[in-house]
This record gives structure tokens, sequence and C-alpha cells, in this order.
């Protein structure tokens, strides 16, 4: 069943409304209690839209660690989520500096609020239901404030920025956790009692699309980013909601402290409950050096990834790719501007491993070549002077992206 309202309140955090001081202290402590947790007043800041784009943009800069950045986007590329003229800060900064409200900065402890900010149209419907848009806003970002004063996120960060998939399911649980807060503010606005918002299932099934015309910037961002940035509203809610349905807030202020080791735990929150299925150790069996080519960074997609990437790709789902995942790593290669991508990935069974295997062929005669060569277990696409190899061992798949044709000989040897 899709959730419009949902999906719209979601939105509305996206681009968010900001309320300046007097009623701060008032809804922090308010936020507090619904969460169960105390609350220290924090200071804040107006700023013009302009002044809050800048400083989005600084933060953003000092996120983005050159070598890690472009390991992620050469991987993004070379798989066909990001164009080849893109970069993820030009993406990033169109998404979140064009129509910023208000922020909670970790850093400063300060939240910024955005002077004249204009009203959206999810504010409208919002304010339909009876609810004051900006509170509810407010709550959600005091909710990080909670979140960051008994947890520390710039800790969190530091244990989690290496590893995208981490990062990202990292993510889910601060989202998450800070839109149960609003939700059961609203309900207790409506006079509703907040179990009675079922808030399980994947991603509540929550369908954005009607709401794109809100916010043109997501509209026209590429499809993963779009999914990127949405997913740990939406999902985070379905693993915050799993988690306190088997042990109240305390067991979310667990998570805080053992964070989800992959988004598959976040996607599956019995995974995370029961710790029984963690990421399995990839080892790359390329050498950091393979010609004039060298290592740059390393680096896990994830099942979020891998997901989004037959979303984007094959979105009938036929293959259900990213189902059974059990591990992956990629390394990025570089030479110059040049670069290729070798991403190994394991698979709970044989089978997983196959559809994965169906799913990538699929994908790669859309992206590379419609008539892929097959020399005994391996597949091999070529697109002008690169070649991209895919071999399947049985619970094991391995891809090499965008190799230089003059190399297949080097590197296809030492493929399992």
């Amino acid at each position: 069943m899709r959730n419009p309202v949902l999906a719209g309140l979601l939105l509305l955090l996206l681009g968010g409304a900001a309320l300046a001081d007097p009623r701060l202290d008032q809804l922090g402590k308010t936020a507090a209690r619904v969460r169960g947790l105390s609350y220290r007043p924090i200071s804040s800041q107006v700023v013009s839209q302009k002044e809050a784009a800048d400083y989005v943009l600084r933060l953003l800069d000092a996120e983005l660690e050159p070598r890690r950045t472009r390991t992620r986007e050469e991987f993004l590329r070379s798989a066909g989520l990001m164009a080849q003229g893109d970069s993820l800060r030009g993406i990033l900064k169109k998404l979140y500096a064009s129509q910023v409200r208000g922020l909670y900065d970790p850093g400063k402890k300060r939240y910024i609020v955005v002077r004249g900010a204009e009203s959206q149209p999810a504010e409208a419907a919002v304010a339909a239901l009876g609810l004051n848009a900006t509170d509810l806003f407010a709550v959600h970002e005091l909710g990080h404030a909670i979140q960051d004063q008994h947890f520390d996120l710039g800790g969190v960060d530091k244990k989690v920025r290496e590893n995208f998939d981490r990062a990202v399911a990292a993510q889910t649980l601060i989202e998450g956790d800070a839109n149960v807060v609003m939700m059961d503010y609203a309900m207790a606005q409506l006079g509703l009692d907040s179990s009675a918002l079922d808030l399980s299932g994947s991603g509540m099934g929550i369908d954005f699309e009607p709401f794109m015309e809100y916010d043109p910037n997501l509209a026209s961002a590429p499809p993963f980013f779009r999914d990127y940035l949405t997913f740990p509203y939406s999902q985070g809610m379905s693993f915050v909601a799993a988690l306190r349905g088997q042990g109240g807030w305390k067991k979310v202020d667990g998570a805080f402290r053992s964070l989800p080791a992959s988004t598959e735990e976040v996607l599956h929150p019995d995974k995370y409950l029961k710790k029984n299925d963690p990421p399995k150790p990839v080892k790359l069996t390329l050498a950091k050096q393979i010609g004039k080519y060298q290592a740059l960074g390393e680096d896990t997609a994830g099942e979020f990834t891998i997901s989004a990437w037959e979303k984007q790709f094959i979105p009938e789902r036929t293959y259900r790719g990213s189902s059974g995942w059990g591990g992956d790593r990629y390394r990025v290669y570089v030479s110059g501007d040049h670069a290729f991508v070798v991403w190994s990935t394991l698979w709970d069974t044989p089978r997983d491993a196959s559809e994965f295997e169906g799913m990538a062929t699929a994908i790669l005669k859309q992206l590379k070549t419609s008539k892929p060569q097959k020399q005994g277990h391996r597949l091999f696409f070529s697109r002008g002077s690169r070649v991209t190899i895919l071999a399947r061992k049985a619970a094991r798949v391995d891809l090499v992206l965008d190799l230089p044709a003059t190399m297949a000989g080097q590197v296809t040897p030492v493929l399992p």
C-alpha cells in the first residue's frame, strides 16, 4: 500500500521549514520526552538563503575527501549510476544547497535557521491535517541534537565514513530515529496513539514520484541519487520501528552503540536483531598495481546500491539480484584521468550468486554491448577500447568494469 501522507512529510524534511528561537527549547524538551532521553538547549543562528547554501557547501566540502570521493565517483560511473561528466560535489550541491531551510550542525552543536524561506506545497498538505510543518521540521532536527548529545554523531561518522555501505546504514538509523520521533509527535498533536500508524515493512511502500514536482532538483537528479537521498528517511522508519517493537527505545539506543554492519541489516531488521548474518570479508585477487594503473581506493557497495542498480536498469525487478547479499568489495585503479574497477561479491548461496549474475548480465548488455562473448565461465562485454568481464564461481561473482582491452590478458588469469 502506498503512503502519500508520509511521502509528503518526508519530502518536507528534504527541503524543510525552520524555526527560530523562542520555541526551540520547548520543542526540544518535547522531542526528548517522546524519545525518552534528556535534552540540553542548543544555540541557533539565523542566516539568509545564500548564507545557508554556502554553509551547506562548506560542510559538503569537508566531507568529500578527494581520494575517497574519486573512488566512489569512478565506481558509480563504471556501473552507469552517474554520468561521465558529473561529479559527486556537483550533484550533491544541487540537491542539498538549493533549497535548504534549516539544519542541525553536529560540529558546532547549532541549529541553523534560514530567514525568509519560501513555503512549500507540502506544507499546505501538512497544515490540512491540522499540523504545523515548521514545528514538525524542528522536532526532527532537534531529534538529531538529542542523538548527538547522547550518542556523538561525529563519532558515528568517524566509524563508518570509509565504508559507503556502513555509512548509508548509519544514516538510515539516524534519520529513522528522528523521523519516528517526528511521527510520534505528529500523532500526539492529532490526539492519536502512534501505535495506530504502521511503520513496518520495506520502506513502508512510500512512493515519492507524485511529489517530485514539489522539488525539481530532486526530480531531475540521477535515479541513484534520488534513492540515496530518500532511502534513509523511508527505510529508516521501518528499521527503527522494528527495533522499537522488539525492545522499545532502549533497543534503538543500543543500535547507536552497536551500529548496523550493512544496509542489508537495515533492509532486513531481523538480520540486525539476530546478528546471524554479518557481512562476509571479501578478498580482492588483483595486485594493487597492474601495468601503469595504480590502486586508488577501496569501498563496499552493499545491498542498497545493488538494489538501486537493478531498480534503475531493470525497473520490473525481474532478478531480485540484491537478495542474498553476503558481502562485496571494489577497488578502483587509475592512471591519470583513466580508471577501471574490480568488484568482487559474495552471496549466501550459489543460487543467489546466479541471480545477481543474471541481473548484472542484463544491465551490462544495456551499458556495454548487447552481445557479450563467453569464454568458459566468463563473459566479456566490449565497448570501444574497453572491456568489462563478468565471472561467477559457486557463490562468488567478480566483475572488472571498463578495463582497457589491451590489459585483459594480464587481468583475466588472476580472476577466480
